[in-house]
């Protein structure tokens, strides 16, 4: 068991290393937090804390520590974002008909299916084709579902503020309601963001914009 409880603190330590740098950066805060949990896991860091300081830490203070460091994540984790834009020469009614249709989204939609219903609380499941060949499928919640308008899931990762996605689609109305300006954004928050953004900001944008683009062309037909 003690093994096992060591290899497990040098695990986590070691990962919560590794987040916390690539998150300095971009979320000082946050990076800074990870970096204390890490200290707290770590054999050697808690040798160096007694050794110079004379600083021993209770299983207590330590727990209430993490919990401090895991606060402070939660509260000052930054919120980052793609957003793109499409105008389409069709009503908002015909072009969020198609946008919910989601049977159909595996016949024109390069970028994602989508499986579920189209109501507010509905859980969907959700494959994402990226343009590197990867796929990845997940399980959002629709939050928001108001007809001709908007659309929005909140998809996660494990626990809030890991990895955080609101998928969101707006629709507005132009020239007297006969074209409509399509808005494809999503908002990102958690430890993980900085760790995969250039592949957010490359490969998840094209996405976005080669569905845009296919939204656009069954949208007219």
């Amino acid at each position: 068991m003690t093994i096992l409880i060591l290899i497990l603190r040098w695990t986590f330590g070691l990962g919560f290393v590794a987040v916390g740098v690539m998150n300095l950066p971009l979320q000082i805060a946050p990076g800074a937090a990870c970096l204390v949990i890490a200290a707290i896991q770590l054999p050697p860091a808690n040798a160096i804390l007694i050794s110079r300081w004379d600083v021993r830490l209770s299983p207590g203070s330590k727990v209430g520590l993490v919990f401090l460091a895991c606060l402070l994540i939660g509260v000052t984790v930054r919120e980052m974002e793609i957003r793109t834009q499409i105008d389409i020469n069709a009503q908002p009614e015909r072009v969020w008909a198609v946008l919910t249709d989601f049977p159909s989204h595996a016949d024109w939609n390069p970028f994602l299916t989508i499986e579920g219903q189209s109501e507010e609380g509905a859980v969907l499941t959700i494959v994402v084709q990226s343009p590197n060949g990867e796929s990845m499928s997940f399980r959002p919640t629709l939050l928001v579902v108001r007809p001709a308008e908007k659309l929005e899931w909140l998809g996660r990762l494990l626990i809030p503020r890991v990895f955080d996605g609101r998928h969101i689609y707006e629709l507005e109305p132009l020239d007297d309601g006969n074209r409509t300006r399509f808005h494809h954004y999503e908002k990102f928050r958690g430890l993980l963001i900085p760790l995969l953004w250039e592949s957010l900001n490359t490969d998840t944008r094209q996405g976005f914009e080669s569905m845009n683009k296919a939204l656009k062309a069954e949208s007219e037909r």
